[in-house]
């Protein structure tokens, strides 16, 4: 029994309380179980203009939105591509995976964002081997997590590139030295790329790799069979890496943007988040407005970006909507992403297809909410671009 089942019983006993059927469209939808397709699936105005856009573009490799725990609009360039819908790397995206997986050790008690490093490792002998120690152990998982600690990739991403070894550090010790440290920019916003020092600390803490955590605690809640719909790349030493190698499809991308506009519950019963998470996460911070704990505000929604234009969105604003983009390696076209992001959280799915059809589309880029998103969203895909391309050329 689905999502819509119960929306209907709760209607049903909500008219005798004379409760709002807006009130309900809050209602945890069972994250283990498949999205419903909405009645109009595909077939509304919403739907026809985002599927005519994506069409014209090769890079789009897919997308869903979800309203309300329906789906209303998906779009597969292949054909073949299964239930789930199109799959492809997601890049950065996977910070945010990474960040939930650190929201639930901090629900569990394992953590707190406000700890140093030295707290957690209270080994001077460990620390003394690390390069500049001293001042890496005073570093806070805050910090870190909000791009605010002063680290900056260096000399060991270039030659990890040039090697082919995973990047981001392939040991404990690697990965917490792998960064540069400019003390003087600590609690300034600059952005990093990748990283493995939270996979690292994950694993010490929980005696699991990222990718055994998400098994047991995230992907059984989520409906997600990490052997068909996860690819994880790992270190040398088989940690998955923790702010990119992530790879799966649509359908395991919207669960976690649904995860987080239910605020953490994924049913009516259990939550795996503590209740403030999804507001501090979303906030921003001092140093950025636009990043808080990996998710960028743009102005419409809350984005987890990935390199090449990958994004899981979603709306707590009043839409109820989540918006999830595949597209292809380097490929992507801001003035096209910012566009479907737009369509996305401000096109009706309830309409069936009519002349009426497109004429939102026509007039986007006149719009000054088109306009705000593609600020944010050039934004954004620079700040990533600029972390690899600044330490590939230097």
């Amino acid at each position: 029994m689905g999502f819509r089942y119960w929306k209907e019983r709760l209607l049903a006993v909500g008219t005798a309380f004379n409760l709002a059927s807006t009130a309900l469209a809050s209602l945890p939808l069972d994250l283990s179980e498949k999205f419903e397709n909405a009645p109009l699936h595909n077939n509304n105005s919403g739907a026809a203009d985002m599927i005519a856009l994506a069409e014209e573009n090769s890079v789009i490799l897919g997308f869903m939105v979800i309203e309300e725990g329906e789906v209303v609009a998906e779009y597969n360039r292949d054909s073949d591509v299964g239930d789930n819908g199109a799959s492809g790397d997601i890049y950065s995206c996977t910070k945010t995976w990474t960040s939930l997986l650190y929201a639930i050790m901090e629900f569990d008690g394992t953590i707190d964002l406000s700890e140093r490093l030295a707290d957690i490792i209270a080994d001077d002998r460990f620390w003394s081997k690390v390069r500049n120690g001293e001042n890496r152990k005073q570093l806070r998982i805050e910090q870190i997590i909000t791009m605010t600690a002063g680290l900056q990739l260096g000399s060991q991403f270039i030659s990890d590139l040039l090697f082919g070894r995973p990047t981001g550090g392939n040991s404990p010790l690697d990965s917490i030295e792998y960064h540069d440290l400019n003390v003087n920019n600590v609690d300034t916003f600059e952005y990093v790329a990748v990283g493995n020092i939270f996979s690292y600390i994950l694993q010490y803490l929980t005696n699991k790799t990222p990718q055994e955590f998400a098994d047991d605690r995230v992907f059984p809640y989520l409906g997600i069979n990490p052997a068909i719909d996860v690819v994880w790349e790992e270190t040398n030493d088989g940690v998955g890496l923790a702010w990119h190698g992530l790879n799966m499809n649509t359908h395991s991308m919207a669960k976690l943007g649904q995860l987080h506009l239910q605020n953490g519950f994924v049913n009516g019963e259990t939550q795996i988040i503590k209740d403030d998470w999804v507001e501090r996460a979303t906030a921003g911070t001092e140093a950025s407005a636009e990043y808080g704990y990996s998710w960028w505000n743009i102005e419409v929604a809350h984005c987890a970006i990935g390199l090449g234009g990958q994004y899981i969105c979603f709306d707590p604003s009043g839409s109820n909507r989540v918006f999830v983009l595949l597209q292809r390696d380097m490929g992507e076209k801001p003035e096209i992403t910012s566009a479907l992001i737009d369509l996305a959280f401000g096109s009706s799915f309830s309409e069936p297809i009519s002349e009426a059809g497109g004429r939102r589309l026509v007039n986007t880029e006149d719009g000054s909410s088109f306009r705000s998103i593609l600020e944010k969203t050039v934004y954004a895909s620079e700040q990533e671009k600029k972390a690899f391309s600044e330490n590939i050329h230097q």
